[in-house]
């Protein structure tokens, strides 16, 4: 059962992704764009830095599989983000998360190309 902090960080994420893919359309039918739009890609980096709830990561985790290896291993394939997911997996294995462990797992291995690297971290 989710805790009301879990489906508000779901919940958040979902409107942001929303917000984001709306200002993309809004942006190519209108001959000025004022502001810049944010990439899918940056703002999941920028989620994948700040998730917090497990709700939230698997949620983020499912989007994270849909973007291409090389997008994905620009940020999770760095220390930090090797770090961020094996924090991800500890916590996962402490809560029962059998479906967000599985999700770290297809991720970790879609970004490791040193393993060694991935178990230093």
């Amino acid at each position: 059962m989710q805790t009301d902090n879990e489906r508000n960080e779901v919940k958040d994420m979902s409107n942001r992704l929303e917000a984001r893919e709306l200002s993309t359309a809004l942006s190519k039918n209108s001959s000025d764009a004022m502001y810049p739009i944010v990439s899918k890609e940056s703002l999941l980096q920028e989620m994948f830095f700040s998730a917090k709830t497990t709700s939230g990561r698997l949620h983020l985790a499912k989007e994270l599989l849909k973007l291409p290896t090389y997008v994905l291993k620009s940020f999770a394939g760095s220390k930090e983000g090797l770090s961020t997911l094996y924090s991800w997996i500890l916590d996962s294995l402490g809560k029962n998360a059998t479906q967000l462990l599985r999700h770290c797992v297809r991720l970790l291995v879609l970004v490791s190309t040193d393993l060694v690297a991935a178990r230093l971290s």
